[in-house]
């Protein structure tokens, strides 16, 4: 059965085995100009410590990362388990995502989530094609964590879910 669907469609199952790997749901944010923007990412992960640096991976398509991408800096926020409805605002296109929550600005004057889990500004350091998305390297300039006892929102086999408290 498996090979046959990748041999009738190669991207979906494709996309269906690495729904296999659960990740974090991350917000990727700019200050554009007279206007902010953002999107929704799972595919963020650290790079070094030294320097700081992270990585996530825009569509080549999103107008959104193409503003991002010209203004040069950004804020990570990391999204808790009870902003699902966020992280679904963002996934998608309407007029003001903005609208769905609270915000602060970072040093650079970016917006960061206000109740997230943290933030984490960066500067964009290179860029890579790879396919039809881009792979972002970026070095983490500031940031803050809330060191309460939150749960990250999880994204897997293409839903958002939560840690429960007996599965710590």
């Amino acid at each position: 059965m498996a090979d046959t669907i990748t041999k009738i469609d190669p991207k979906r199952s494709f996309r269906t085995a690495m729904s296999n790997y659960a990740t974090g749901v991350a917000l990727i944010t700019a200050g554009g100009p007279g206007q902010d923007c953002g999107f929704a990412v799972n595919s963020l992960t650290s790079v070094s410590l030294s320097p700081t640096m992270l990585l996530f991976c825009p569509a080549r398509s999103s107008s959104s990362w193409a503003t991002i991408a010209s203004i040069g800096s950004f804020c990570v926020s990391l999204l808790a388990a009870d902003q699902e409805r966020v992280a679904r605002t963002f996934s998608a296109r309407c007029d003001d995502r903005f609208a769905c929550s609270t915000w602060t600005r970072t040093p650079m004057g970016h917006p960061a989530l206000a109740d997230g889990l943290a933030w984490i500004e960066c500067s964009v350091r290179s860029v890579h094609i790879a396919g039809d998305h881009d792979v972002v390297i970026a070095e983490a300039t500031a940031w803050h964590c809330d060191l309460g006892d939150s749960d990250p929102l999880i994204f897997f086999a293409g839903q958002y879910r939560q840690i429960h408290a007996d599965q710590r």
